[in-house]
C-alpha cells in the first residue's frame, strides 16, 4: 500500500509491504503514522491540503480516518470513489507501472518483496 503525491509512479510516499489481509486497524496505523505525515509536510511545503481518493474497500472506514485527518493542523480531503470504479482511481495507473517494472527486473531478486523493496528505495 502506497500513498501518491501527483500523477507519477515515481511519487510513491509512504509504502507499506503487508502480506496478510488487511484490516481497519493497520489501514489506520499506517494512515495516521505514516501518510499523515507526508500528507502534511507536503502540504507545510505548498500551503494546500491534500485530496485523498479512497475507494470503497470495507477498512476504509471513512468516518474514522476524516476525524484522523481533523486532528491534524491541516484539513485535507477525503474524496470515496463511487462503487466498482477503479478506472477513477489514479493508483491504479501506479500499480501497474509498479507490476509492469517488477515483471521486466523481477529475475534480478530473489524474491517479490525484495524488487519491491528496490523499486521503493529502501533496499
Amino acid at each position: 500500500m502506497a500513498g501518491q503525491i501527483g500523477g507519477k509512479a515515481k511519487n510513491l510516499i509512504a509504502p507499506l509491504i503487508y502480506n496478510n489481509t488487511m484490516t481497519s486497524a493497520l489501514f489506520e496505523t499506517w494512515f495516521e503514522q505514516m501518510l499523515l505525515p507526508c500528507l502534511n509536510n507536503h502540504t507545510k511545503q505548498t500551503g494546500k491540503p491534500c485530496i485523498i481518493i479512497l475507494d470503497n474497500a470495507r477498512f476504509h472506514r471513512m468516518k474514522h480516518l476524516q476525524e484522523l485527518i481533523n486532528n491534524t493542523t491541516y484539513k485535507h480531503i477525503i474524496l470515496p470513489l463511487p462503487p466498482y470504479s477503479s478506472k477513477l482511481n489514479p493508483i491504479e495507473q501506479t500499480w501497474a507501472t509498479i507490476k509492469r517494472w517488477l515483471r521486466s527486473h523481477l529475475s534480478e531478486f530473489d524474491t517479490i518483496e525484495e524488487g519491491l523493496k528496490c523499486y521503493f528505495g529502501v533496499w
